[in-house]
C-alpha cells in the first residue's frame, strides 16, 4: 500500500514539473493574472491552456504541437500564453470552465470573455489554422 501512495505521489510530482519546465522553455505564464497584466499592455490575447496532472492528451498536445517552433513563434507574435494546472487552487475556475482537457481559452483580457476555444489535442497543422482564424478575427475587431 505505501509503495502505491509513494508511487502516485511521485507520478504528481512529475506532472507538476513537466508543466512548470514546459512554460519555463517555451515563455508560457504559469500565472493568470500575470497573463491578463501583460495581455493588457501588449494588447494581445490570453491564450489559456488548461490541463491536469494525469492527462496524457494535455502532454502530447505540449510535446507534439506547443513545443513546435512555427506554433511557438506564432503564438509568442500574437498571444500571451499561459498554462494553468485545472487541479491547482490559483486556477480562475469562476470564469473559465474546462470541463474537458486540454482546453484552450482564448480570452480577450479587456472584456475578460472568450473569443474562442479549443477542445482536446490538435495536430500542429490543426492548431495553426485555429490560431490563425483567431487571430485575424480578433485583429479584425480592434
Amino acid at each position: 500500500m505505501i509503495k502505491h501512495i509513494l508511487l502516485v505521489s511521485l507520478l504528481f510530482s512529475l506532472s507538476f514539473a513537466s508543466m512548470d519546465s514546459f512554460a519555463k522553455k517555451n515563455n508560457y505564464f504559469t500565472n493568470y493574472k500575470e497573463a491578463k497584466e501583460k495581455s493588457l499592455q501588449t494588447n494581445k490575447p490570453i491564450m489559456l491552456v488548461v490541463v491536469t496532472n494525469t492527462c496524457p492528451w494535455c502532454e502530447k498536445l505540449e510535446k507534439q504541437t506547443l513545443s513546435k517552433n512555427i506554433i511557438k513563434k506564432f503564438v509568442a507574435e500574437n498571444f500571451v500564453p499561459v498554462i494553468l494546472n485545472r487541479d491547482e487552487a490559483h486556477y480562475p475556475i469562476n470564469k473559465f470552465v474546462a470541463k474537458v482537457v486540454p482546453t484552450v481559452f482564448f480570452i480577450d483580457s479587456k472584456k475578460e470573455t472568450t473569443i474562442d476555444n479549443s477542445y482536446g489535442y490538435k495536430s500542429t497543422k490543426k492548431f495553426l489554422t485555429i490560431l490563425e482564424k483567431i487571430d485575424s478575427n480578433y485583429k479584425g475587431k480592434l
